[in-house]
């Protein structure tokens, strides 16, 4: 099993490439229910980066909402793998928990 790191380091192993957006979207944790807004600032084929200023340990199990302009809305399941705390930009990196549709289709 992969392990990730909690916060970000100077050197992040990619293994799809990413896509830079900003999508608005919905984040709620599966076990109890509560929602927060953030942005997807990226997106790949295996994850996004979620920037919000609620943040949730690594491992939280939770679901993304996206929707765009005249699209529809998307919903896949994720897990926290990376947890970014800089002043600049807080959030947290997600995996994907299945195969899903692709977050560019909803990028404008």
């Amino acid at each position: 099993m992969t392990s990730y790191p909690e916060t970000t380091t100077a050197e992040e192993i990619r293994m799809t490439m990413r896509m830079h957006c900003r999508l608005p979207a919905t984040m709620q944790v599966l076990a109890s229910g509560l929602r927060v807004g953030g942005d997807v600032m990226d997106a790949s084929e295996t994850g996004l980066f979620f920037r919000t200023d609620v943040l949730f340990p690594v491992g939280t199990e939770v679901r993304i909402e996206l929707q765009a302009r005249g699209r529809g809305l998307a919903g896949m399941n994720a897990r926290v793998v990376r947890v970014v705390t800089d002043a600049g930009e807080c959030g947290m990196g997600l995996q994907f928990q299945s195969a899903v549709e692709p977050v560019s289709r909803f990028a404008v």
